[in-house]
C-alpha cells in the first residue's frame, strides 16, 4: 500500500509506502520537502547505526560502479531517512538547509553523508570526527577486507585510531 507525494517543482509522483514514517521526501529533480507523512500504526525499530547503514550503501553504489538516482532516493526516503529517531530529525533537518545532500554521483552523496555525519557528531553529539581519506579507507578500500571495514565503523574504531 503507497501514498503518492506529487513533487510541487517537476510534477513527478512518487510512490512512498505506508509503512514509512518520514519528514524529507528528495524528487530527483531536487526538490526537497518537508511534508511530513504519517502511518501511526507503524513502529520502528532503528538500526544501532544508521550512519554505517548510508555509508555501507553508497560505498556499495561506488565500488560495483553503479548509480540510478531513482533507486537511490527511493531507497534514502523509503528506508534510511524514514529510520532516523525522531528526537534527531530537527537537527539534522537543520543541517540539510545549509548542506544539502549532492545526489549527482554516488561519490558526491558519500561525501555529502561523510560531510553530514560530521557536522552531526561536532554539532549535536559530541562525538569525534574523521577526515574524508579515513572514510573512504574504512569504507572504499579494497586491501582491508569488507567485514573489517564493516566492523571498524560499527564500533567506532579502526585499525590505527581508535579515537574514530
Amino acid at each position: 500500500m503507497y501514498k503518492t507525494w506529487s513533487c510541487p517543482k517537476c510534477s513527478k509522483d512518487i510512490q512512498i509506502p505506508l509503512q514509512i514514517d518520514t519528514s524529507i521526501i528528495t524528487c530527483n529533480c531536487g526538490y526537497t520537502s518537508n511534508e511530513r507523512i504519517i502511518n501511526p500504526q507503524i513502529t520502528f525499530i532503528t538500526p544501532k547505526n544508521l550512519w554505517v547503514i548510508i555509508h555501507e550503501y553508497l560505498a556499495t553504489q561506488i565500488k560495483n560502479n553503479y548509480w540510478n538516482v531513482e533507486e537511490v532516493l527511493d531507497y534514502y526516503n523509503g528506508y534510511w531517512y524514514a529510520m532516523i529517531p525522531s528526537c534527531c530529525l530537527e537537527n539534522f533537518n537543520k543541517i540539510l538547509e545549509n548542506h544539502p545532500i549532492d545526489w549527482s554521483t554516488a561519490e558526491t552523496a558519500f561525501y555529502s553523508f561523510w560531510f553530514i555525519h560530521n557536522q552531526v557528531s561536532l554539532l549535536h553529539s559530541n562525538k569525534p570526527t574523521i577526515t574524508y581519506n579515513k572514510c573512504k579507507e574504512l569504507y572504499l578500500d579494497p586491501s582491508l577486507p569488507e567485514k573489517t571495514q564493516c566492523m571498524a565503523a560499527r564500533y567506532n574504531t579502526n585499525l590505527d585510531n581508535p579515537t574514530l
